[in-house]
């Protein structure tokens, strides 16, 4: 019988043997900047009558190969997932990826002209939902350059085209997936083997963090580079923290603006308007599967196309592009699409972005709040502007703030739930709670003027809300946007090495 000696070093070798063994994952992508490697999954021809099989293509800046697998600088070996097992088929079935390698250098021009191309001949939208599609495109592919990870917001009721005109973007993007109704717990997981740009459908839930909070989590924190989700799973008996990470370009298609004021500032959104009496007969889809066929050809000759402009643009760097007068929030969130496109481009993504900025004061807000303090702002300027007539200022009601929501969003919503969400009730209570203070007379309900004194400056102070003059920006953007390139000396094509 051995002794307790010999029994330790048994246990000693068991467990040195297991270290021995390789440390591997997998990924479909892989990029390490410091060590200018960048590493994606291609569907590779191995010859005559056998089937595509999935290799890595791999980039260091000089040369790219072929191979199956590879070692990472801190020891980390990476195997491309096998396309056989049923839990990756899925995804080699759904997610477009390259099957070429285009050797010659491709213009961002080109590029451009290409997927825009594409997208007009099944899509008709704003000329300006068209350039940012297309730079928020070339963002996915060159996504890991950029801290911020900002998102794309596709809203609108049903029967606007917000879910096709979200998948014709998402299969164009990185290793673009497409979602419908899925957990938080299987979306980090699919995010960290596949590395994809994901687009959740229907993902309105997101309104209600009482109901999705672990889904709120990973929005929350996949906004930034290394934003990481963690679950404790189960080994055995035990109970152990594992991190995911989530840090993903992420595309979000809901029936109406996001209600979390937060993540408002952290998308680029797309309004979508039925749009039928404009679509073309040969704009409709056909059922037929031999349709969707051709079109995902096409997907893949543009995604060949990305692929060699990744391997172009990844390691490039660029200043910070601060845009006057924008929240710091939202210049974060535009800031990588601006990075793609030429100077045109980005006074038009600089003219969305400020729109968007404030309409997201006008419309986003938790429990409404922002909204009313919104219209209350609205209604003071209204009767100050009335006392100049002489007189005092008229006081404000609960019903003023009701007719003023009814202008705003009445017809955005059914008269039930417009009723449902803005009455005098619901309205009081969210004004004590922002710490006004009201009164009653003749079967009225008022602000008392003695406390908006200071409150209300306080707040439109912290919630962003300025006079209209100051939020208008159609008569000068331009000239705000060519006096800061002049100020800052951008270059668009510094230190790019294209054409």
């Amino acid at each position: 019988m051995k002794n307790y000696v010999e029994q330790y070093k048994d246990k000693i070798d068991k467990k040195n043997k297991k270290e021995d063994k390789d440390n591997f994952v997998y990924r479909f992508n892989y990029v390490n900047l410091d060590a200018k490697i960048c590493l994606n999954t291609m569907v590779s021809d191995q010859g005559p009558g056998r089937e595509k099989l999935p290799t890595f293509v791999v980039w260091d800046g000089e040369k790219s190969y072929l191979c199956k697998e590879f070692k990472t600088p801190d020891g980390l070996i990476i195997k491309v997932p096998p396309i056989n097992d049923p839990f990756y088929r899925s995804f080699y079935d759904d997610i477009v990826f390259p099957d070429t390698i285009i050797e010659d250098l491709v213009p961002t021009d080109i590029v451009d002209e290409t997927i825009t191309k594409f997208l007009k001949a099944w899509h008709t939208h704003p000329d300006d939902y068209f350039v940012i599609a297309r730079n928020y495109i070339k963002f996915t592919w060159v996504y890991e350059r950029f801290y911020r990870r900002p998102y794309l917001l596709i809203f609108g009721d049903y029967g606007t085209g917000k879910t096709e005109w979200g998948k014709f973007i998402a299969q164009l993007c990185q290793n673009g997936l497409v979602a419908d109704d899925i957990s938080a717990p299987s979306l980090a997981r699919i995010l960290e083997m596949t590395g994809s740009t994901i687009m959740l459908d229907e993902i309105d839930k997101i309104d209600f963090p009482k109901d999705s909070e672990k889904m709120n989590t990973i929005l929350r924190n996949g906004y930034r580079a290394g934003g990481h989700y963690i679950v404790a799973e189960q080994e055995g008996k035990k109970f152990k923290p594992t991190s995911f990470c989530v840090d993903q370009p992420k595309i979000l298609v809901k029936r109406k603006m996001i209600r979390d004021d937060a993540l408002t500032s952290r998308v680029i959104p797309f309004k979508m308007t039925p749009r039928d009496k404009d679509l073309k007969d040969v704009m409709r889809r056909n059922d037929e599967s031999w349709w969707h066929n051709q079109r995902k050809l096409e997907f893949q000759a543009i995604v060949n196309l990305m692929l060699k402009w990744r391997w172009q643009n990844i390691f490039l760097k660029e200043d910070i592009l601060i845009v006057p007068g924008m929240v710091a929030r939202f210049n974060d969130t535009i800031m990588p699409l601006l990075k793609m496109g030429n100077l045109e481009d980005r006074k038009i993504m600089i003219n969305f972005m400020r729109k968007q900025e404030k309409v997201a004061i006008d419309t986003a807000g938790d429990d409404q709040r922002i909204m009313i303090v919104k219209f209350v702002y609205e209604l003071t300027e209204e009767a100050n502007g009335r006392s100049l007539l002489g007189g005092p200022p008229s006081r404000i009601s609960l019903t003023d703030i009701v007719d003023k929501a009814k202008e705003v969003v009445g017809n955005d919503t059914s008269e039930f739930e417009f009723k449902k969400a803005w009455n005098p009730r619901y309205i009081k209570r969210h004004l004590t709670d922002l710490g006004f203070e009201t009164d009653m007379k003749q079967h009225k309900t008022y602000i008392k003027t003695e406390s908006m004194g200071d409150l209300l400056p306080r707040l439109c102070e912290k919630y962003n809300i300025r006079p209209e003059l100051e939020l208008s920006v159609d008569n000068s953007i331009d000239k705000d946007i060519d006096t800061d390139i002049d100020k800052s000396k951008i270059d668009i094509n510094k230190d790019r090495n294209y054409v």
